[in-house]
Parts: structure tokens; sequence; C-alpha cells
């Protein structure tokens, strides 16, 4: 049962007064499984309550998902999707690169594909040209990466009620990792220097395109949800391979520090104002070999760190969908994936005369 607990603070003459309920103790995280398969199951996203991940089940690389609220698992078609951080969902629509079509003379080539869950229906996003690892959806639009010729990779952008595609990023370089929110384009760029990657954006209303973060070193792995970017920064590099988790605000046109333990985070993902990662404070830096890796967030508005699985072995690529956060997890010997949902934070209501109510459930 739910615990509510109410605290009255009266500001007058210094005077704390608490007042009725039982106080939370602690910030509860509820864990739970996914996907528990013998195979390995590994790059999950999440939209709303419903998961998808790639699957080694069937001897090759293909997609399932799972409905949180039904728990019913089912096959999102019957891809050979790529082994890379290449999948991405929103509402019914799942997308993805896919290596179906490869052969002997063009082995490196990946098409795009999609799924919607509701019409259990599979279609081909665009399969032209030479793409390449690294796609996200929201809503109608589809932002994914080309190449470009001359060592060069692109961003565009496909209109799914359309079918058209367009640029969105030429420029010279590489352009990878794109993601976005439906109105703003972002990717990590290195169009100055060759494994010196910046932080881009792209205004769809104002066909724009500008820098949001381009200081020494590198930025990598951004995210996005409303008007918040993050990403992982490698400007204060304490150690040779040291990195933090950086923000940028678009209503206020600031960028702030999220996370500094010198432990490595990786692959940021937000939903609201909770931010998630993947890092290594508890254990070696390992992340694609047997390191011992845990999944921490980190609240926006309250301005707290808080562990949300710290299970021996590997957790790590999360993704997170209002208070739900999914991740890949190696705890049982192979790769799983694992959930969690974050409670609702405190609530505050203002009573007029310097009182304050902080209400919070458990």
């Amino acid at each position: 049962m739910a615990k509510t607990a109410i605290i009255v603070l009266a500001a007058a003459a210094g005077v704390v007064l608490l007042f009725g309920g039982e106080i939370a103790e602690g910030f509860e995280i509820t864990e739970f499984p996914v996907s528990t398969d013998s195979a390995d199951q590994r790059q999950p996203d999440i939209s709303g309550n419903v998961v998808v991940w790639v699957d080694t089940r069937p001897g090759e690389t293909d997609i399932y998902g799972k409905n949180l609220s039904s728990n019913g698992e089912f096959p999102v078609g019957q891809s050979t999707a790529s082994l890379s951080h290449n999948i991405a969902i929103d509402g019914d629509v799942v997308v993805w690169t896919d290596s179906r079509n490869q052969g002997p003379e063009n082995s490196n080539d990946f098409d795009f594909y999609g799924y919607n869950i509701s019409t259990n229906s599979e279609f081909v996003v665009w399969a032209d040209g030479i793409q390449r690892p690294g796609i996200d959806v929201v809503g109608d639009l589809v932002v994914g990466v080309e190449y470009g010729g001359d060592s060069s990779y692109d961003i565009y952008g496909y209109d799914l009620s359309s079918q058209t595609r367009f640029p969105i990023s030429t420029a010279s370089g590489y352009q990878y990792q794109p993601v976005t929110n439906g109105d703003i384009v972002i990717w990590e760029d290195a169009r100055t220097a060759q494994n010196v990657w910046d932080i881009y954006g792209f205004d769809l209303s104002t066909q724009s395109e500008f820098p949001i973060c381009i200081v020494n070193e590198s930025q990598q792995s951004p995210a996005i949800h409303g008007n918040i970017v993050v990403w992982t920064d490698w400007r204060r590099r304490i150690k040779p391979a040291n990195e933090d988790v950086y923000g940028y605000d678009f209503n206020t046109n600031t960028e702030f520090l999220i996370s500094t333990t010198d432990a490595n985070p990786e692959f940021p993902a937000i939903s609201g104002n909770i931010v998630v990662w993947a890092d290594n404070r508890n254990g070696n830096d390992d992340y694609y070999g047997e390191g011992n890796w845990d999944i921490y967030g980190y609240d926006l508005t309250t301005n707290t760190e808080f562990p949300i699985c710290t299970a021996p072995g590997f957790q790590g690529e999360p993704a997170i969908s209002g208070n739900i956060v999914v991740w890949a997890d190696n705890r049982n010997g192979n790769y799983d994936i694992y959930g969690a949902t974050i409670p609702e934070p405190t609530s505050l209501i203002l009573l007029g005369l310097g009182a304050v109510i902080f209400i919070r459930r458990k």
C-alpha cells in the first residue's frame, strides 16, 4: 500500500512543525525482469509501456518487443538487425538499421526498416544509398545516418506520412547518432577534426543548423527530450578515459553539469526531468567486456543523483520513458533486459503565509 508523508513547514519565527503521516524513508526503486530468455537481449528502447530490443534467440539478431501492461512478448517483423545501438520506438512505430540485404560486395551497407505494432506490418523506411547504424523516430519523423561519399557521413530525415527524405546536415566529416524530439534534430559531429566530436542541432521549423557544444575534447552520445539535451563530455579528462554528463536547456540557452563521478558515464538518456546513464564507479571500466557497470539517475528538478540498479555484473545501454527505465543486464551470465520504476518525486504545495506542504508517496 502507498504511504503518504506530509510535512508542514511554518516559516514564521523559524518554527518548523511536523504534522501527520509516516515520513518516507529512502528512495525506493521497483525493479523487474523484462526478458530473460537464454539467448542474449541487448539495446533496449522504450515508449510508454512498450519495450523493444535486439534478440539473438532465433540464431540471428532479430527484434522483439513486450507490452509491460499486458505482459505479452512479441516479435517485431523478422529483421536481421545489425549489432549496434540502432533501434528506436515511438508510440506504435519501431525503426532500426537492417543488414538483410548485405552481400559480398556490400557487407557494410544497411537499410532502414520500420514496423507498426498496431497494424502488425513491416515497411521499408529507406533503402537506397548506404545507410549506417544510428536511427531515431518521433511521430512521423525518422532521422538516420547516410554515407555521403569521400569518407563523409550525413544526417537525413524521412517523413513517414509523405514518404519523403530530406537532408538535415551534409557537412564535411562524420555526423553520427542523430536523435530528435520532433522539432529539433541533434547529433554528434566531427567536422572540425577527426575523432574530435561536437554536438550540433537543426531546427526543423526554421531549417537552421546551430552548434550546441563545441568545447575542447569530444562530446558524444546525445539524447533529447522536450527542451533538454544531454550528452557525454570529455572536457575534464581527469583520467585517460574519463567522461562527464552535461546538459543544455533550449528554454534558457544555458549549459549545465549533471554528473562528475569520474566513473565514465556512458549512453545517457532522458525523459521529462530524469536523466539516466551507466557508469563504472563500483568496478572496472571494461564496458564491452565483463566490467561492473551500474545504472544511475539524476532528477533535474531536485538536482539529486540516485542509484537505479547496482546488481553484480554489467548493466548498460539504458533507455527511459516516463518513470520506467530499461537496460541490458548480464547478472545471469547472458544478456537480459531488466527494468525499474522510479517513484514519483516529492510534491510541493504553497499554502501562503510562509507555509509549505511536502507530500511524498512511498
